[in-house]
């Protein structure tokens, strides 16, 4: 008696016997390793498709967590523009008063010359 191991599939293998003819031992090998294979692949399937949930969730997260971090930097983007137009401003404003001051400054100082010129002449008038 002669018997043939045949490995298929994942690691799987069967043991045939010989003693019959050609026909029906092709016909038990086919079947029987479609047969298992498919079982394997049965018995597999809900572990993948719960990896494919576990992944599709995984995902969803990153994509969330990629929109909230574009928002975020947009939203900070926009404070710091604000902060910089806000501190252009103010030193616009500061320069205005400082212009501003000094102008009065100029402005005093003309108006004392011109009382010192006019004490001279009421001066030298008397």
């Amino acid at each position: 008696m002669s018997f043939i191991a045949i490995t298929y599939g994942y690691n799987q293998y069967s043991i045939f016997n010989t003693n019959v003819s050609t026909y029906p031992l092709l016909d038990n090998v086919v079947t029987t390793c479609l047969d298992e294979i498919l079982n394997l692949l049965n018995s597999k399937l809900p572990i993948w498709e719960e990896q494919i949930n576990n992944y599709n969730n995984e995902e969803e997260q990153i994509k969330k967590n990629m929109k909230k971090l574009e928002t975020d930097k947009l939203s900070s983007e926009e404070k710091t523009i604000e902060n910089i137009k806000s501190k252009e401003s103010g030193i616009i404003n500061n320069n205005d008063n400082i212009n501003n001051k000094n102008t009065k400054k100029i402005d005093s100082a003309k108006n004392s010359k011109n009382a010192n010129s006019k004490f001279e002449k009421i001066k030298n008038y008397y």
